[in-house]
């Protein structure tokens, strides 16, 4: 997908040290996230859960639920940042287990296998961004529920997070974060 905001704008909003904690107020997809490294940060709804590196962070992050058949998902993922010499942002993830986030009680703990997403400036226009996902994920549904259900779901999640996306970058074009 496109939206309508740089780049820089949206590393903003992804960086574990200033905005990402935010995302659930623009993106309703997300529900939850907590933070190991600052306890007083756990009342927050998506937080850093422990910093590894300049570019590498575990975070815990949960969805609100899709449907009566779908429950909220959850999942502690080891993210990974880059930047390419072409200026591609890459930010790679995996599920992990650690003993320090056991599983919530009627939320079902999904897997993200190796996954990314993508952002880069758009080729035409520096004003908007590129955006590619790959998920390769097991939502854990129950068996007697239709793969197409998964389908749809992983459908679903896309295009709410499009939408939000395109609401947020009206707010960022609107009031740009200031350069650092």
């Amino acid at each position: 997908g496109i939206a309508d905001a740089p780049v820089d704008h949206w590393l903003d909003d992804l960086d574990p040290e200033k905005n990402l904690h935010l995302i659930p107020t623009w993106n309703d997809t997300f529900k939850v996230v907590r933070c190991l490294q600052q306890k007083a940060a756990l009342r927050t709804l998506h937080e850093i859960l422990q910093k590894l590196d300049e570019s590498t962070i575990v975070m815990y992050s949960a969805t609100h639920e899709f449907s009566a058949l779908v429950s909220s998902r959850d999942n502690v993922n080891l993210r990974k940042y880059a930047k390419t010499d072409s200026g591609v942002h890459i930010f790679a993830y995996k599920t992990f287990e650690i003993p320090e986030v056991p599983p919530v009680k009627g939320v079902v703990r999904s897997e993200n296998f190796h996954s990314c997403f993508v952002l880069w400036e758009k080729e035409d226009n520096a004003e908007m961004t590129n955006f590619a996902w790959m998920m390769n994920m097991d939502y854990k549904l129950p068996s007697l529920v239709p793969s197409s259900v998964f389908n749809e779901v992983c459908r679903w999640i896309l295009s709410s997070t499009m939408k939000c996306m395109h609401k947020r970058a009206d707010v960022l074009r609107a009031n740009p974060p200031p350069r650092s």
